[in-house]
């Protein structure tokens, strides 16, 4: 029978502190592991980076609700 393996995708934006990221995939790792007891060499974490660009909330990119804020 093959190992259950258990995926997170974490999705972040560009802007994000990079010297974070190990420290935010060990934590993530960390959840999963306590919060269902995921082995943890069973857990696959990865992150998905995106620009400002590619989202949107409520009819509005996250780009444009940005500049909004830095206008004002």
């Amino acid at each position: 029978m093959p190992a259950t393996l258990h995926g997170v995708v974490f999705d972040i934006f560009e802007s994000a502190l990079e010297w974070a990221t190990k420290a935010l995939l060990s934590a993530i790792t960390q959840a999963v592991h306590e919060s269902i007891g995921a082995p943890i060499p069973s857990i696959r974490v990865w992150i998905a980076e995106m620009q400002p660009t590619e989202f949107m909330a409520g009819g509005e990119l996250l780009a444009d609700r940005q500049a909004r804020a830095a206008a004002t």
